[in-house]
């Protein structure tokens, strides 16, 4: 590092500005909760932070006098970052969704914005606590200054039989009816926030479909409208039940001491034969035979024991990779239902149930397989955990995540080899999408051009630690989720769990056109004009000249208390300025000593921060950032151990 400050000159003075001000608060809280890995990005057009991640994020200004819960922590959390998300009030703006806490022992809280009390679909914050109980990640969606309506215009009547309308007008069958009353909500998710009533329809079975309409309270307009049912589609022919094997396998299930049958069920699952044309004995009811020895040779006792055994795999898999009991890690029941004839050949996932349906091919009744068993339960884990709205691009994450997760199931069960669909001609199953094809190269790496533009050479880290991943990065995305939030998350759980992959999951997405992990920082103070910082004169043409400062200790001097020094030089006038702890730009008569510090405490992470944005005469300018100490408030020249880096302007 260079020595600061050689020339004692007058100082003069620089007008001090709101951004300057609002970037020592920035700085001043940043040092305060000493964040020790700190990162903020934020939304291009608003200046919000969508995630910001350090260590001890701002709980250091909280006082506890007793013990709290994670809810409560991370309210406290907002309410001290507040100012960096212009947030009035988290206490009455936030509204606790969820807290899980993971199989490394991290708790995350999910929290929705809400606005006079109505919630926000689309803006969530969640917030990260290690295993200690510090708060090292916040991330999400948080919308400020929100100026709306006071009441709705359309009555709720109303917008229920407009739904009512657009459903039936877009020619699905008859027979749905709402959930419940019309909610009054906020609609954010990929739009400006409007008010809006949320009209769920949905039918007696949920094969048929769970309707999501969102239309706006003023107007009666459309907002949008999906299926909240998770459904994957299938092209399957041939006995594939035999084709898993077709051995004779043992699956746990029960004695019915009452009816004296054995039933397809236990305290995790069950199966239910959801035929209604009363074709076997079992229709319309848990899979039972009156002995524990079920025919090889019929089929619906093929489908209903590989269902059975394949759930059981399932949830074996998830309870020894993960950790996790059940979709919902707190040992829910989960409901198979075969043989259905509903109007679908599908299987699908919704609150609990895997359906899996076939009206109109016979062999369609082999959905029940293990990959498409482990695929529909993935969509009740990323339900439980992410609450992806199963639309747009956080309805790709939903899919992807459950194709990823349905593959490693079946390379768990089966590792030599890799069964279908892994090994299906390079991949074309699980490289069907943006975040399939990244999972792809992280797990087994490759090399070549994508799209014709990226040339990317990725290193794999095998599929079972890539599959950890993959679980992990859930706890960082919420209902609204993008491919762009996806590729932080990802960075978050290599973060978590790994930082030797912090590379591999780098290139990885690099390869798909979505970087997930930013450049390593450079130790030290640093500081910058207009994003540049080079030993050259930044030459800038009559517009606003930007300062940011930033830093990143080394080992050797994190902790230790220091004084924090921005001072700058007008070469032309040989004038010098400090930046003192008052937020204002000072002037000094040409004796350091009457230069005060722009902080005082120990040495810690600090964020790119804003220090001065303003029209500054033509002229050469020279900015200095550096720590120095003891922590005493002077400025010692003759101290080796001062840290500093400075930049230069030309202003032309």
């Amino acid at each position: 590092m260079k020595r600061v400050l050689s020339v004692a000159t007058p100082f003069a003075r620089f007008a001090a500005t709101r951004r300057a001000a609002i970037g020592l608060l920035t700085l001043c809280l940043a040092i305060a909760t000493q964040a020790a890995d700190p990162a903020i990005v934020r939304d291009r057009a608003t200046g919000i932070p969508t995630l910001i991640r350090g260590h001890n994020l701002g709980q250091a200004a909280r006082v506890r006098s007793k013990p709290t819960s994670a809810p409560d922590d991370a309210v406290a959390v907002l309410r001290n970052l507040a100012p960096l998300f212009s947030m009035r009030d988290a206490d009455t703006e936030l509204l606790l969704q969820e807290t899980q806490t993971d199989a490394t022992g991290r708790r995350h809280v999910r929290l929705r914005q809400q606005h006079a009390q109505l919630p926000l679909i689309g803006a969530d914050l969640f917030v990260h606590f290690d295993r200690q109980g510090a708060a090292y990640q916040v991330n999400g969606r948080y919308l400020p200054a929100l100026d709306l309506p006071d009441r709705p215009l359309i009555a709720a009547d109303r917008a229920l039989a407009l739904a009512q309308i657009l459903h039936a007008s877009a020619g699905r069958p008859a027979g749905a009816r709402p959930e419940s009353a019309p909610e009054l909500v906020i609609y954010a998710l990929n739009t400006s926030p409007r008010l809006a009533y949320g009209v769920t329809l949905r039918y007696r079975h949920p094969a048929l479909g769970v309707w999501q309409y969102y239309l706006d309270a003023m107007t009666g307009d459309l907002i949008t409208f999906y299926d909240r049912v998770r459904r994957s589609a299938a092209d399957i022919s041939g006995w594939l039940l035999e084709n898993e094997g077709g051995a004779e396998v043992t699956v746990k299930g029960r004695f019915n001491t009452h009816y004296q049958y054995y039933q397809l069920a236990d305290d995790r699952y069950d199966v239910f034969n959801e035929d209604t044309s009363q074709s076997y004995p079992d229709s319309q009811a848990v899979a039972w035979r009156d002995t524990p020895y079920w025919g090889a040779a019929r089929h619906p006792d093929r489908i209903q024991i590989s269902a059975a055994y394949n759930i059981q795999v399932c949830l074996d898999y998830w309870r020894q990779v993960f950790d996790r009991s059940s979709y919902d890690g707190r040992g829910s029941m989960v409901r198979i239902e075969v043989l259905c004839d509903y109007s679908t050949d599908n299987a699908f996932w919704w609150n609990g149930f895997i359906t899996f349906c076939v009206i109109t091919d016979p062999f369609l009744t082999d959905l029940a397989v293990l990959d498409i068993t482990g695929h529909e339960f993935a969509h009740g884990v990323n339900e439980s955990v992410s609450g992806f709205i199963y639309r747009d691009e956080s309805g790709a994450l939903d899919e992807s995540y459950a194709d990823i997760f349905g593959t490693a199931l079946e390379f768990h069960r089966q590792p030599d080899g890799r069964a279908q669909p892994y090994s299906d001609n390079g991949g074309v199953h699980i490289n069907n999408g943006v975040q399939n094809f990244m999972f792809y190269l992280l797990a087994d790496g490759g090399q070549g051009t994508n799209d014709g533009v990226i040339v990317y050479n990725v290193e794999g880290i095998g599929i079972s630690n890539a599959v950890q991943l993959a679980y992990q990065s859930l706890f960082y995305l919420g209902p609204g989720a993008t491919y762009s939030n996806a590729a932080q998350a990802w960075t978050a759980a290599a973060l978590d769990l790994n930082t030797n992959w912090l590379e591999n999951v780098r290139a990885a997405w690099d390869a798909v056109g979505l970087g997930g992990v930013p450049p390593p920082l450079p130790t030290g103070p640093q500081i910058m004009a207009n994003n540049h910082q080079t030993d050259e004169a930044i030459v800038i043409y009559p517009a606003a000249t930007t300062i940011t400062v930033a830093l990143t200790p080394e080992n050797l001097h994190y902790g230790i208390p220091a004084d924090w020094w921005i001072v700058g030089l007008d070469h032309r006038a040989q004038q010098w300025y400090y930046f003192d702890e008052l937020m204002q730009w000072q002037t000094c008569s040409g004796n350091f000593a009457e230069c005060r510090p722009a902080y005082m405490g120990a040495v810690g992470n600090l964020p790119a921060t804003t220090v001065l944005h303003q029209v500054l005469p033509r002229g050469r300018y020279t900015f200095w950032f550096g720590l120095d100490t003891p922590m005493d408030a002077r400025l010692d020249l003759d101290n080796p151990d001062i840290l500093s880096r400075s930049v230069t302007v030309e202003v032309q």
